[in-house]
């Protein structure tokens, strides 16, 4: 929801939109699990994302091109 502030991924502590990424682009699973601090109380809020960057389907997997 607009107002949720996530205060945890997965289980783990969230202080900061970086560490928020780390979180969501590590884990191979393809559900995660938000802890959100919602109209004055914690939620505990599953969705499922898809592919996350590390989980991603060999097949379908183009690496960036590099740069010079």
């Amino acid at each position: 929801r607009p107002d949720d502030v996530i205060v945890g991924i997965d289980g783990h502590r969230v202080r900061s939109q970086a560490q928020a990424f780390v979180l969501l682009r590590s884990a191979t699973d393809a559900a995660a699990t938000f802890t959100v601090w919602r109209e004055g109380r914690y939620q505990t809020v599953v969705a499922a994302l898809g592919q996350r960057e590390f989980g991603v389907v060999p097949s379908t997997y183009r690496p960036a091109p590099a740069t010079p």
